[in-house]
């Protein structure tokens, strides 16, 4: 512990060092042609400069997702700091933020909630891949607990997606080759027609079959489709209704071994579709602005499964999300800007896996087969309010809390306080302090699973006993600007209390038998670190670097699927041409990534490292293009699924 500490104040005085000269100089921003008014609507749910944010934020462009030859969000999302993505089994990616769980992410589309898996292992691990990434105007991340406004599951941060609207007359085609997925994609801009704008997209993916590491297994492959319409109508100057629709659709198969044997003896089907609509009124007045809005989505899934050719199981589930809420900003003072808001949700789960666990028992007949199901559904009711002030020219506080009840638990208060003190225009100092917590989700609550895995029934039970998982949380940073140069490094603490693990209830030859429980504590701090120079008009550099300390508080033991280090050296070259070229060259590391493999009964450490490319060139108004090559060198870590060297090829043309 002492170690650890030293090395914090150490990087505090190095980084200390290197500022100074900054905090006693008083440039205007105008000094530097590096520095542009980047503005951030999720931190505080109001428009806002990432400067002056007391919350570590990062917003990645429609324009940054080309530069990195993008294919999908997860792609797009992969030089985030604090953010790891790694495989997650057959399909999907952990969504882990400052090493805290992916089910302690919030995944936003337009602040919108996305139904989708609840389980601990499923929650968040699909997500980012089912949003079409050629509806994308910008990704908001919000690093560090949100629930204050956000409430339940934005312990660890918030990812916000926010999708395009329609400006101007425009089709946009585009097309990806690669050796993981290949997809064509059509984008209509209609305009403004006089008071109506609408816009749509579709996009239609085909996911490579691929051995995955270490087996005969395949990943999950197969056909996903996109469908998206927004639509905004202006009542007058002030005012206006914004529709959105969307679906999705997933047809992806694996094929897999049972344990002990040598070749391909199980293939599973999955059949899934998300369809959902939004309805929003908003308005501004002459001290501040306001929205009404519901929104509705739903998740189907079915799966099967055969077993040496004849029908051994399936699942069958519906998830639900309904949401109605309200929010208003307003300048109550010259030095106060009051958000406050109130929301309704409802969440409804009808499906096989929870068997006899929740409420309305029935009987599922599919392909000769019989499960029992049953379905729940819970709700909860919030209220939050925030006050930005400006306390002087120097000095921002942000203090926060919401408020919410929920039908299962009760009542949780969600305080948070943040501050931003400016040395100067181009020096900063950052700190925050809050609570978070995620409410235990209907499977984690009610569950009653039994599926054939193999030649073992599996089962996982819930637990309607389950308390909310907790977390109180503090960091504070040091920014600054210096001619050509920039840095940051942040400070954070997590501790984490009533984590939901599993509990082992029988073992046997024929059976696996478990249940979610309340047993974990935990701690998880680190360091980030951001040294960045633009060399020249044409060449910048970035080197980054998260030091995760995250362990066990009842063991003493590090928590696993986490790295110690995660490290990026960033090189991106751009000719400033009407028709320009970029270039980004980026090297990963990762360092004693604690994982345990399959079939092994303790924890290993990992290293890997990737060398990435993209290169970007406009060719005229109407004509682009990009190619990609991630982990250039095919570096391959079997245990981690690290499968090596990906490519892909991107064409967009403007009609």
């Amino acid at each position: 512990m002492n170690n650890r500490k030293y090395k914090i104040l150490a990087s505090l005085l190095a980084f200390s060092a290197w500022a100074m000269p900054v905090f006693a100089e008083e440039k205007s921003a105008t000094d530097y042609d590096l520095k542009t008014r980047e503005v951030v609507v999720t931190a505080t749910r109001t428009e806002q400069e990432i400067k002056e944010i007391p919350n570590a934020v990062e917003v990645i462009t429609a324009a940054d997702i080309k530069k990195l030859g993008a294919e999908k969000v997860t792609a797009a999302l992969r030089r985030a700091t604090s953010i790891n993505l790694s495989k997650a089994a057959m399909a999907g990616n952990q969504v882990s933020i400052r090493g805290m769980d992916s089910a302690h992410t919030l995944i936003l589309v337009d602040g919108k909630r996305i139904a989708g898996e609840d389980a601990s292992s499923t929650s968040n691990v699909y997500e980012l891949n089912r949003i079409n990434l050629d509806n994308i105007e910008r990704i908001e991340i919000i690093r560090g607990p949100g629930s204050s406004l956000y409430g339940s599951d934005a312990l660890g941060g918030v990812i916000n997606v926010i999708t395009k609207r329609s400006t101007k007359q425009q089709t946009t085609q585009s097309f990806v080759f690669g050796s993981e997925e290949s997809s064509t994609s059509t984008r209509f801009d209609f305009g403004k027609q006089g008071k109506l704008a609408v816009s749509a997209d579709i996009r239609f993916t085909d996911v490579r079959k691929k051995d995955e590491a270490l087996s005969t297994n395949t990943n999950m492959f197969g056909d996903k489709s996109y469908f998206n319409i927004s639509a905004d109508y202006e009542l007058d100057k002030n005012k206006k209704l914004v529709l959105d629709l969307e679906y999705m659709e997933e047809n992806q198969k694996t094929y897999y071994q049972d344990a002990g044997t040598s070749s391909i003896n199980q293939k599973e089907w999955f059949d899934n579709e998300r369809y959902g609509y939004s309805l929003a009124y908003k308005g501004k007045t002459t001290k501040g602005d306001y929205e009404l809005r519901t929104y509705f989505n739903r998740l189907k899934k079915e799966s099967r499964k055969t077993n040496k050719n004849v029908w051994a199981d399936f699942d069958h589930a519906k998830y639900d999300t309904w949401v109605v809420e309200g929010r208003n900003s307003m300048q109550v003072a010259e030095n106060h800007l009051l958000t406050f808001g109130s929301e309704y949700r409802q969440y409804s789960y009808k499906g096989t896996r929870l068997g006899e666990g929740a409420d309305n028992v029935y009987t599922d007949n599919y392909l000769g087969l019989a499960k029992k199901g049953s379905e729940k559904t819970i709700n909860s009711k919030a209220i939050y309010l925030q006050d930005e002030w400006v306390v002087n020219e120097r000095l921002l506080f942000t203090p926060s809390f919401r408020l919410d009840e929920h039908s299962s638990f009760g009542s949780n208060f969600s305080p948070k306080a943040g501050a931003t003190y400016k040395f100067s225009d181009n020096s900063r100092f950052k700190t925050s302090y809050g609570k978070g917590f995620r409410a235990p989700t209907i499977s984690l609550l009610y569950m009653d699973m039994r599926r054939k895995m193999g030649s073992k029934t599996v089962t996982v039970l819930g637990n309607p006993n389950l308390q909310p998982e907790e977390t109180t949380s503090f960091e504070f940073s040091l920014e600054a600007e210096r001619d050509n140069n920039w840095a940051k490094i942040s400070y954070f603490n997590n501790d984490v209390t009533n984590l939901i693990s599993t509990e082992r209830l029988a073992t046997t030859p024929t059976e696996t038998k478990s249940r979610y429980i309340n047993i974990n504590k935990a701690q998880i701090n680190g360091i980030e670190t951001e040294i960045g120079r633009k060399l020249n008009k044409n060449f910048s550099v970035k080197l980054t670097n998260t030091y995760l300390d995250a362990t066990d508080k009842n063991t003493g033991a590090r928590l696993t699927d986490r790295a110690k280090n995660i490290s990026s050296l960033q090189l991106e070259y751009t000719d400033n041409t009407a028709k320009p070229l970029s270039i980004t060259l980026w090297q990963e590391w990762l360092n004693d990534y604690n994982y345990i493999p399959t079939g092994a009964t303790k924890a290993q450490d990992f290293n890997y490292s990737s060398l990435n490319l993209a290169v970007h060139k406009t060719w005229n108004k109407s004509f682009s293009s990009y190619v990609g090559i991630d982990n250039i060198f095919n570096n391959k870590v079997d245990e981690l699924n690290v499968d090596g060297r990906v490519w892909r090829l991107g064409l967009e043309m403007k009609l």
